[in-house]
């Protein structure tokens, strides 16, 4: 071999040498961004929600499936509901507690009520209204 293509190869390396480092370094900071830029949070999206506890009995329920307002349900271990959290069309929300027995407790209403013609207008925004 002569000087010539030994010099030719030298050549060749070097600049093969510069382009490795070149795309290694490159691919190295592209790595290095991506751990340093913010995560995002994933969506999930659907109808309906359902938690169950360990023994896979049904807790609470998200639901905005064939209904016109959406419902937040908690049930007890024997899968009776004992407090619902629903907002109608309107803007009224409306939270309910029932006892261990299905009977309904209390209801607490938030937002303007419709004005019956046995009932005044409220002069407050918000009602709450208990049962014994």
């Amino acid at each position: 071999m002569n000087t010539h293509e030994l010099a030719g190869r030298i050549a060749q390396l070097e600049t093969s040498n510069r382009r490795l480092k070149l795309f290694g370094g490159l691919g190295l900071g592209l790595v290095l961004v991506g751990f340093a830029a913010p995560t995002m949070c994933d969506v999930v999206t659907g109808e309906r929600l359902v938690l169950r506890d360990e023994s896979n009995k049904t807790r609470i329920t998200m639901d905005a499936y064939r209904t016109e307002s959406p419902a937040l349900s908690f049930t007890n271990k024997a899968g009776r509901t004992v407090g619902s959290l629903t907002v109608s069309e309107d803007g009224i929300a409306s939270l309910t507690l029932m006892d261990s027995k299905g009977k309904v407790r209390g209801t607490y209403t938030w937002g303007d009520e419709p004005v019956t013609p046995t009932q005044p207008a409220p002069k407050k925004a918000d009602v709450t209204t208990m049962a014994r």
